[in-house]
């Protein structure tokens, strides 16, 4: 991977980067960004592997993430997580039994109606 990078920290400059060589375009592509004041002297152009590439990318996005999009990333998937606690409530004897309503507004409603469909669509 062909990337633009600073010459006196080796940092490399994020979206400035393809797989085929630059040719002193990516110097004049961060030097002509807006958002960014470099001048060419002080940038240089390199290659790296796709591994230290990747691990850039994994780096770079992982730092500038707001805290709930590393959170939501991180949890299990919503189905498991809500699985998980249906059978916690269930060997808690905390499962409402169906017959209380369909009130979907009220956890007991809510309640009844999964065990419901659960009932109806057993796991094979």
């Amino acid at each position: 991977m062909h990337i633009v990078k600073i010459k006196s920290t080796g940092q490399i400059i994020p979206g400035f980067s393809q797989s085929s060589p630059l040719k002193g375009a990516g110097i004049i592509n961060v030097v002509n960004c807006p958002e960014l004041s470099y001048t060419a002297d002080q940038l240089e152009e390199a290659e790296i592997s796709d591994l230290e590439f990747n691990t850039f990318n994994i780096d770079y996005n992982h730092s500038v993430m707001s805290y709930s999009k590393k959170r939501a990333i991180a949890y299990p998937k919503l189905g498991d997580q809500m699985d998980q606690l249906w059978k916690w409530a269930s060997a808690n004897g905390l499962v409402p039994d169906p017959s209380v309503g369909r009130n979907l507004d009220t956890p007991e409603g809510m309640g009844g109606e999964i065990q419901t469909v659960k009932k109806n669509f057993p796991k094979e």
